[in-house]
């Protein structure tokens, strides 16, 4: 059974919706976990970019 079972909608203008969507695709989560974020009080970060973790793999081997 799943632990979140109510279903809220929410009507947005076409503006509203476009910028939801770009937030929620700079951060890197679901629409549904960002939201559930805003609502416990923490802004969602960007998601770093691809070749983050690359070179930080590359700067930890030479240190």
């Amino acid at each position: 059974m799943r632990k979140r079972n109510i279903s809220i909608i929410t009507r947005l203008n076409e503006k509203e919706k476009k910028h939801l969507a770009r937030l929620v695709q700079r951060s890197g989560l679901s629409q549904e976990a960002y939201i559930r974020h805003l609502i416990n009080g923490v802004v969602p970060r960007d998601s770093p970019p691809a070749d983050y973790y690359d070179d930080e793999r590359i700067t930890r081997y030479w240190k």
